[in-house]
């Protein structure tokens, strides 16, 4: 709601919009023969234009200089580079980047990716739109990347990740499962096909692949055991579900909500 209503707000605020709005009342009053009013307006449009051209930049920039850049910091562990800065839906259509206003950002991420090469680079999605941009600028590039590689399995997952997260199950099902055509030792791959089944409803479709990510990277694919204990839990198979979070124990140790999972496996042995 504060989004919207801070949107709305800028919109009708927004010095740059002011002109337009007298513009639009002068037309007003002229069709309906208040000439006095549409010429006071229309004087005020004029004085605005002036104004705005004259002094819009040099105020501008006397405000930036009162906050100059600060220097770079000694460290760095990870840069985040916020979204929008294409278009999107040009990025579709012509099936090559499109930059708008925005792209200061990335540039400034690639920027301190370059002064610190050890740093994580996180680019962020969303749309400062009001109503949101017609595709995640993610899904566009990855989509992209597909294309010009179909068989690059970091595209492929990573896309069927984006698809997860948009709840498009089906269109994540499609990009995975070539992934895991493709790189059927991924287990990357394997787990997030198994993920998107679970989402899509699907758990017996699921069960094979998360027990193929685990069986591929124990340490790191951990996290499958708790999905499988969830469906197999919500199946009432409590025993099967007990299995895997001591299994998932055994790779978390340190689990925050260790004892929790403890209290299942016991009552799961002593029904």
């Amino acid at each position: 709601m504060f989004f919207v209503l801070s949107k709305v707000f800028w919109i009708l605020a927004q010095p740059s919009h002011w002109l337009g709005f007298l513009v639009l009342a002068t037309a007003i009053l002229l069709v309906l023969r208040w000439n006095r009013a549409a010429r006071f307006c229309g004087i005020a449009a004029v004085l605005l234009l002036v104004l705005a051209g004259f002094l819009a930049v040099p105020l501008a920039r006397d405000l930036e200089d009162r906050y100059p850049r600060p220097p770079w910091p000694a460290h760095v562990d990870g840069i985040l580079v916020l979204g929008s800065g294409f278009d999107t839906a040009l990025f579709r259509a012509r099936g090559a980047p499109a930059s708008n206003e925005g792209i200061w950002r990335v540039e400034a991420g690639f920027a301190a990716a370059r002064r610190y090469p050890g740093a994580r680079l996180v680019f962020s999605g969303g749309s400062g739109a009001l109503g949101g941009a017609p595709f995640s600028e993610a899904e566009t590039a990855y989509s992209k990347s597909a294309q010009l590689k179909p068989d690059y399995e970091p595209a492929l997952v990573n896309l069927g990740r984006v698809r997860i997260a948009v709840k498009n199950f089906p269109g994540a099902i499609e990009v995975l499962d070539r992934a895991v055509k493709n790189e059927p030792t991924s287990p990357e791959a394997n787990y997030f096909l198994g993920e998107a089944y679970l989402q899509a409803r699907l758990g017996s479709k699921a069960v094979p692949y998360l027990d193929e990510a685990i069986k591929l990277s124990p340490d790191t694919m951990a996290e499958a055991h708790l999905r499988l204990a969830a469906l197999y839990n919500a199946k009432g198979l409590k025993q099967k579900a007990a299995d895997e979070y001591a299994a998932f124990l055994k790779q978390r140790p340190n689990y925050p909500d260790r004892k929790k999972l403890e209290a299942f496996i016991k009552a799961a042995k002593n029904p």
